[in-house]
C-alpha cells in the first residue's frame, strides 16, 4: 500500500489577488484579501453540458454539447485588516493623504455608479509536501456580487463575500501555473470591543446613541451579471461583468431601554434618518459606516421567555459611505491596478 502523495492540507494553502486594470486582463496577485477564516470557496468552473435527444435515437442521450461556462460559486469569510474588501465590493474610493494627520490615509468608499465593476485576478494555491507538486489555479475577472459587513458582541469584524468570475488564466488551463510569493501582514482586525462611537440613529428629536448593540450586519448587493455573447475571443466563457441595481440591507439587534425605536416605526421620520457606527484599532485606524435616507422596515418588540428585551431591526438605507483611516496604505488606493502578468 502506498501513502504517497499525501492529500493537500488546509494549513498549506494560499489565496492572493490584485485588482485588474481591465476586466479579465491578468495581473500579478500581490496581497491577501484579508485574514481568511473557515471554509473558502473559489470561483471554480461549472459547465452546462446540453443533452442531445433526437428523433431516431434511443432513451439515452445521443450526445452532449458543451454550453456556457460559469464561475459564480465563490464564497469567502474575511476578517479585514484594512479597507480593501469593502472598497472592492463598493467599487469606488477617494484617497486623501496625511488625513486626519500626518502618516494616516483616509479612504472614502462609495458605490460605483458609472463604469465597470473592478475585477481581480485571484490565485488559489495548494502546496505539496516533499516531491509533491503544488496545485495552483488562477481566476480572472473575480468580483464580489454581495458583501456583508458583520459584527457581533464577542468576535472580530468580518466581511462575507459571494464571488462571481469570468474565467481561468491560460497557465491554469494547461496546468503550468506556479504560486506567487505573498505574506500575511502583521496587522490587527477590527473587534467588537474597540468601538470609537456607539451606533447612532438620527431620528425623532435628533441623533440617539445606542450602547447595547448585540449584532450589526450591513449587506451590500451589486446584482452583477456575467454576460455571454456571440463573439470570437472568449468562446464558452463570459465576456464581461455588468452591474445591476444596487441595494443595502442593515440588520441591527439592540437591547432596548426606551420607546424611541417603536416610535420611529409608528411615526417615520420625514425623508428618512441617518445611521452611523465607527470601529477603531489600537493604532487609531478607524472604519466608519454611515448610511443616509434610512427607512425602518421592521422592529418587532416581542416578549422573550426570560431576560432582556432584544429587538431585531431591519433598516433599508438609500445611500452608504464607508470611511477607512489606514496607517499603512501610504496614500495608495485599495483599487489601484496591479502589474500586468
Amino acid at each position: 500500500m502506498s501513502t504517497q502523495p499525501h492529500p493537500y492540507k488546509a494549513e498549506l494553502t494560499q489565496i492572493a489577488l490584485a485588482i485588474e486594470g481591465q476586466q479579465k486582463t491578468e495581473v500579478v496577485p500581490t496581497r491577501y484579501p484579508g485574514f481568511l477564516s473557515g471554509d473558502q470557496d473559489m470561483t471554480d468552473p461549472e459547465i452546462d453540458w446540453q443533452e442531445g435527444r433526437y428523433v431516431g435515437a434511443d432513451r439515452d442521450p445521443h450526445d452532449h454539447t458543451e454550453g456556457q461556462h460559469s464561475f459564480d460559486g465563490g464564497s469567502w469569510t474575511i476578517h479585514p485588516y484594512d479597507g480593501f474588501p469593502i472598497a472592492w465590493a463598493m467599487g469606488s474610493e477617494t484617497v486623501t493623504v496625511d488625513d486626519p494627520e500626518a502618516g494616516l490615509t483616509t479612504h472614502t468608499i462609495e458605490r460605483l455608479h458609472d463604469g465597470a465593476p473592478p475585477t481581480a485576478t485571484v490565485e488559489g494555491a495548494f502546496f505539496g509536501r516533499g516531491s509533491q507538486e503544488d496545485l495552483v489555479n488562477g481566476f480572472l475577472g473575480v468580483y464580489p456580487d454581495t458583501a456583508t459587513i458583520q459584527q457581533d458582541n464577542e468576535g472580530k469584524l468580518e466581511v462575507t463575500t459571494d464571488l462571481i468570475g469570468l474565467g481561468l488564466t491560460p497557465d491554469t488551463q494547461d496546468g503550468t501555473r506556479s504560486a506567487v510569493d505573498v505574506s500575511l501582514p502583521d496587522r490587527q482586525p477590527w473587534r467588537f470591543s474597540k468601538v470609537d462611537s456607539n451606533l447612532e440613529l438620527a431620528f425623532g428629536a435628533g441623533a440617539q446613541s445606542f450602547a447595547r448593540v448585540i449584532d450589526f450586519s450591513l449587506e451590500i448587493a451589486n446584482n452583477a451579471t456575467a454576460e455571454h455573447y456571440i463573439e470570437e475571443s472568449e468562446g464558452n466563457e463570459p465576456y464581461e461583468l455588468l452591474y445591476g441595481n444596487g441595494g443595502y440591507s442593515l440588520e441591527v439587534e439592540i437591547a432596548v431601554t426606551d420607546n424611541s425605536i417603536y416610535q420611529e416605526m409608528a411615526d417615520p421620520t420625514q425623508g428618512g434618518f441617518d445611521t452611523s457606527i465607527t470601529f477603531v484599532k489600537d493604532s487609531n485606524e478607524t472604519l466608519e459606516i454611515r448610511s443616509t435616507g434610512c427607512r425602518m422596515e421592521g422592529a418587532p418588540h416581542g416578549v422573550p421567555e426570560e431576560g432582556k428585551i432584544e429587538v431585531p431591526i431591519t433598516i433599508l438605507p438609500r445611500q452608504t459611505t464607508i470611511t477607512v483611516v489606514d496607517s499603512e496604505s501610504d496614500g495608495t488606493g485599495y483599487l489601484e491596478a496591479g502589474t500586468p502578468a
